[in-house]
């Protein structure tokens, strides 16, 4: 049987604490058992002489020199009661009583043996009851006297019999309690310590791409986990360092590769050479992927993001008209559908607009020819339809990965999708593709989070 391990830090130090309590209170149970069943004889002893104590604090010698003891009500009712199974006798050094609780004058003493002025513990049998007896030197305004104490082991067990069960659930409620109070205040205490750890998790869930420059708060931490954190954000920097390496060499070569292939263009447009057309076709490919690598840069950078108000609406027309001869070529119809215009976007304009231009190329690249587009605006949902083939199990799952196609063959670079996803993910939203359920072809949608306008 495998132990519970709990998963959590506050789990373990909870289990810990509760696994501790629970063996002291073990250990409690059995010395107190021990201390029971070992500790009663010297419990017995204890409790008679307490007893002739208080017999010698409440004696006095009256004006002819005899003995008498104030009793309170509750002691005097006791020996009343109980005069078979308590009694008490004060005796002075010569062995005579001087005063008895039963009125008889013969002092305790073992069976078969005579009194002993001296401290003493013994067993006797009176009236055919077991007693324990005890003989202690005392004090009576100043001369010198013997307290005899007894009970009987009838009495005692009597005692114990209607006692003990009350100690023991009085000592259970009592440590029950006890044990759910301290319970409550370690798990309230141990959520307090670990405030500052669940809010530094929470901080390191968020960073990401869009947030490399985040770092995991260490004020209030634990000296145990502050180490950690240190050595975390030191990882988070070196990560950081190379991130913004990667995006400024992506930036840096898809700059400088432009002016050289315009310039390519140029002289290959110049020379008017026969088969130049292909050239030029796969000049301008590789000028449109250089440009794609641009934008890919730039959306991957939240620091190039200038927002503003947007409408959905307006970013749609501007996207129809700069893929309209892309659309004309193939005799492809651009409809957009506008149910309800959001009022509360708020975004970089030119980067939405490249994510739904991309997504326009896209479904006009795989349309047929004389085909129809649909971009539809619905409060702040926009998507894009078309009637293709639809999309691939693996379409589905990969298309807005960076240089990834679904035709090896195209013209494509697999970079405009990767493109939307990052402008959408880096203002906050989502996009999303599945076929269409009203007939063949594909549908994308990007989903923007509103704001409270001031």
């Amino acid at each position: 049987m495998r132990s519970w391990r709990p998963t959590s830090l506050n789990g373990r130090i909870l289990r810990n604490v509760a696994v501790g309590v629970l063996l002291a209170g073990a250990c409690h149970a059995a010395a107190a058992f021990a201390l029971y069943r070992v500790g009663s004889d010297w419990l017995v002893h204890n409790g008679l002489v307490g007893q002739a104590e208080d017999i010698a604090e409440r004696a006095r010698f009256d004006a002819a020199g005899r003995v008498y003891a104030t009793l309170d009500a509750h002691m005097q009712w006791g020996y009343d009661a109980y005069f078979q199974h308590l009694r008490y006798r004060v005796v002075d050094a010569e062995g005579r009583v001087l005063l008895a609780s039963d009125g008889d004058l013969h002092p305790l003493h073992r069976e078969g043996g005579a009194f002993e002025a001296r401290r003493d513990r013994f067993h006797i049998a009176r009236d055919g009851e077991s007693m324990q007896a005890v003989t202690v030197p005392a004090r009576i305004e100043g001369r010198a006297v013997w307290i005899q104490a007894a009970r009987s082991d009838r009495f005692l067990a009597l005692a114990e019999e209607a006692i003990l069960p009350v100690v023991v659930e009085s000592t259970l409620l009592a440590g029950g309690f006890a044990l759910a109070l301290f319970a409550s205040v370690v798990w309230w205490s141990v959520r307090r310590a670990m405030r500052p750890v669940r809010e530094a998790s929470a901080t390191a869930l968020a960073i990401g791409p869009r947030n490399t420059a985040a770092r995991v708060a260490s004020q209030g931490l634990p000296s145990e986990i502050a180490p950690l954190v240190s050595s975390v954000n030191d990882a988070l920097g070196r990560l950081e360092a190379g991130y913004r390496a990667q995006q400024r060499f992506l930036a840096n070569a898809a700059h400088e590769l432009k002016t050289p292939l315009a310039l390519l263009r140029a002289r290959i447009d110049l020379d008017g050479k026969p088969g130049c057309a292909a050239t030029l076709r796969e000049v301008d490919g590789m000028a449109r992927i250089v440009g794609q690598l641009l934008h890919l840069a730039e959306a991957a950078d939240p620091a190039t993001y200038r927002r503003a108000p947007i409408v959905w609406h307006r970013l749609a027309l501007q996207a129809r008209a700069s893929v309209a001869p892309l659309a004309d070529a193939k005799r492809i119809a651009i409809d957009i559908e506008s149910v309800e215009d959001a009022h509360d976007l708020r975004g970089d304009a030119s980067a939405l607009l490249a994510a739904v231009r991309n997504l326009l190329e896209n479904a006009i690249r795989h349309s047929s020819h004389g085909d129809r587009v649909v971009l539809r605006i619905d409060g702040r949902q926009l998507l894009v339809r078309d009637r293709g083939n639809g999309l691939s199990v693996e379409a589905r799952a990969r298309m807005f990965e960076r240089f990834w196609r679904a035709d090896r063959n195209g013209d494509g670079a697999g970079l405009g999708l990767a493109i939307v996803h990052e402008v959408v993910e880096a203002h906050g939203g989502q996009v999303d593709a599945r076929n269409r359920d009203d007939g063949p072809g594909a549908e994308v949608r990007i989903v923007l989070p509103g704001y409270s306008p001031r």
